[in-house]
């Protein structure tokens, strides 16, 4: 899967050796295994890590459920479309194609790939999934980010896929929603990635409304219409931050709807508010001609779910048997957000540089809110990114618990491995 045109901090990530956090650091030299005509990718130095049964495949029918899901999200939006503009927004999301990617055990053959093409198949890349070497480095003038690994990067639909890929060994790190980590480890403690280091210091989950009509408390949003999608980290914390403040779910008019329809719908009118990630809603939003001012938001946060976003996970069997790897890429990691602090700009040409469609003045805005707003919080200018509080961590686990009726949770030592962290000069941002 080749990552599109939204930036990076608008998607989870899964890479094989880091994730696309490094384009804040300004990459001068990166690599993705295309090739043109396709051709078998080279032997893999670490064999992929393939089970017979997945987290994402409840029924074992071999299809991922969460694109079934989809699929059926997208034909009850078409049946459910009243006027042209909705009919012709559900249905383009009906027909729009899907990536899949897929891990073989086995080394592929030019003929098999030849024979697929021939069947009207389309290839985006192939390419090992786990590479190490000194080939490809990440370089920051002084910034010391080198690191001697090879980057491959792979995109995901959120933090569920991240997780969930990072636990089956296709991909042995990610960055993933640490809430998303809880929930996957109480029903998959075997297979839970392992905690790395966090990167968002603030949990960017916001219920956002317009001050047309604006929701200005968590008890406004009682009779409202709520549009909150089916598998991002907000939505599915939402229920938990609600029984904390002693809410009930069912007071909310809450309508599942397609995350590509969630901004055009809260504009119009036809949900009062939306739930998501800030980066990611408010941008589009002033894209879509409005202002910071006409913006309204709560704060997961804000309402007693102080708990990390983002942060680099790694499969737990990559973690027993090559910790060197799992430190320098935790080490890469600090020093290239540490960097991207320091100089903002350099990490915005990086991005632009690769991708021409992407607009400077946007990224630079989007950025800068992630760095200001989630990442360089009081307690990270204190102690630096990826400090770890545990009084913090089992609170938030507690919540989590809780809200999603869990019958047992992770502790924080099931889940986080603190043996990787930078020391505190490498993770020190400005």
């Amino acid at each position: 899967m080749i990552p599109g045109t939204d930036p990076f901090w608008r998607r989870s990530q899964v890479v094989s050796l880091i994730f696309i956090v490094g384009f804040l650091s300004g990459i001068e030299s990166f690599q993705l295994a295309v090739a043109q005509p396709f051709s078998p990718p080279p032997q893999p130095e670490v064999a992929p890590l393939i089970s017979k049964t997945y987290p994402n495949d409840a029924n074992g029918d071999q299809m991922d459920d969460g694109l079934v899901d989809k699929a059926q999200r997208a034909l009850a939006s078409v049946n459910a479309a009243i006027t042209p503009v909705q009919k012709n927004q559900a249905q383009a999301s009906l027909d729009a194609m899907v990536d899949v990617e897929l891990v073989f055990n086995q080394q592929i053959t030019q003929p098999q790939i030849d024979a697929f093409l021939a069947q009207g198949g389309q290839i985006t890349y192939t390419g090992t999934g786990f590479k190490q070497g000194v080939s490809v480095y990440l370089v920051v003038e002084g910034a010391g980010v080198n690191q001697g690994i090879n980057v491959t990067m792979d995109g995901s639909g959120g933090s569920v896929e991240s997780v969930t890929r990072v636990a089956t060994g296709t991909h042995p790190f990610g960055l993933a929603d640490v809430s998303t980590l809880v929930e996957f480890a109480s029903r998959n403690p075997k297979e839970a990635p392992k905690l790395i280091m966090t990167v968002f210091d603030k949990f960017p989950a916001v219920v956002l409304s317009l001050k047309r009509k604006p929701i200005k408390t968590l008890q406004e949003m009682i009779g409202a219409r709520i549009g909150t999608g089916s598998v991002d980290a907000g939505s599915k914390i939402l229920p938990a931050l609600l029984a904390l403040n002693n809410i009930d779910l069912k007071s909310i008019n809450r309508t599942t709807i397609d995350v590509k329809l969630r901004d055009t719908m809260l504009i119009k009118g036809e949900v009062d508010a939306v739930v998501g990630f800030d980066y990611t809603i408010i941008f589009n939003l002033m894209e879509a001609g409005l202002k910071l001012e006409d913006i309204t938001l709560l704060y997961f946060a804000d309402f007693g779910f102080n708990f990390w976003g983002n942060s680099l996970i790694a499969n737990p069997a990559v973690v027993e048997k090559n910790p060197e790897l799992v430190r320098r890429v935790a080490l890469a990691v600090a020093r290239s957000w540490a960097a991207a602090s320091k100089d903002r700009a350099a990490a915005i040409s990086a991005v632009t540089k690769r991708d021409g469609l992407l607009k400077a003045e946007t990224e630079r805005a989007r950025m800068d809110w992630v760095l200001d707003k989630l990442v360089l919080t009081p307690n990270v200018r204190q102690n630096g990114i990826g400090n770890m509080n545990q009084e913090r961590m089992e609170r938030g686990i507690n919540v989590i618990k809780e809200g999603f009726q869990l019958t047992t949770a992770p502790t924080m030592e099931q889940i986080y491995d603190g043996r990787f962290l930078p020391p505190a000069a490498d993770r020190k941002l400005a």
